[in-house]
């Protein structure tokens, strides 16, 4: 599944993007053979972005405030590059080699949500590695901006949906699916959940890492940035995404990407 992907680092180029938005911006494909792949936070104070490391073939080691875990095929982990006490490594003592696959993310509240979800855990696990597999060719084939802006949402939704949430999280994100098109407000999700709104905002971060509201967002843009690849139309699409207006629809991506869905139609970042 991860054959076809180019080894190395391969720099993704993005346009019109400024630096409030959360945008990935390397993929890294490689094996490490012995102890030289290390990573230590104190060594990289220069710089400020997260990765996703995550295990294809053999085990690595990963450092978290100072505790070493170790990471197996089909699980991941995030680190903020120049956290102290922080690291990540080849294990050493299996013999065998370490395939992974490494992006990088920058931006936004970016290092605010791996921090978060570090809090939690710090080996996450993707049960659909097929789906992780084509979403990482894609991102090297396509290096458009659909993409660089989707891949951390997207891996997210991988993530969350591979753990043990609790039956509130999953029907949290059960209704977002199922309403995604009818722009469900999370009051409404709230109230056929018959909890607060407080108290689904509350537990959804607690849970997840992110907020329900932040989830929603998420869900709608990469739905949307969807539709502005197969529909010419965008009063249709806005239609059938029950915004208000296509203006409306506009204000959204615009307030997201920081360029309208003209632009990122004329710019080329439409093909799939």
């Amino acid at each position: 599944m991860f054959e076809s992907l180019p080894p190395y680092i391969h720099a993704i180029q993005a346009s019109n993007i400024d630096s409030s938005i959360i945008r990935s911006f390397q993929l890294h494909h490689n094996t490490a053979f012995d102890r030289s792949y290390l990573s230590l936070g104190e060594k990289r104070q220069d710089e400020s972005h997260c990765i996703f490391h995550y295990t294809v073939k053999g085990h690595g080691n990963v450092t978290y405030m100072g505790k070493q875990y170790r990471t197996s095929p089909g699980e991941g982990f995030f680190n903020i590059i120049n956290e102290v006490g922080s690291g990540y490594g080849y294990y050493g003592d299996s013999g065998e080699p370490w395939e992974f696959v490494v992006i990088s993310f920058e931006g936004g509240n970016v290092r605010q949500i791996v921090k978060n979800m570090l809090e939690q855990k710090v080996i996450y696990t993707i049960s659909n590695t097929s789906a992780f597999a084509l979403l990482c060719q894609r991102l090297v084939v396509q290096r458009n901006n659909e993409m660089i802006l989707t891949f951390f949402p997207t891996l997210l939704s991988y993530i969350y949906e591979s753990q043990s949430l609790s039956p509130l999280i999953s029907s949290f994100n059960a209704i977002v699916e199922r309403d995604l098109m009818l722009n469900p407000t999370i009051y409404a999700i709230a109230e056929e959940l018959h909890i607060s709104r407080e108290h689904l905002q509350r537990e959804y971060q607690k849970q997840t890492g992110v907020t329900p509201s932040k989830y929603l967002e998420n869900k709608r843009f990469e739905r949307l940035c969807y539709l502005l690849t197969v529909e010419s139309n965008l009063t249709r699409i806005a239609q059938d995404m029950s915004f208000s207006s296509v203006s409306s629809m506009n204000l959204f991506f615009k307030r997201i990407a920081h360029i309208t869905p003209q632009q990122y139609r004329k710019n080329g970042y439409f093909d799939l």
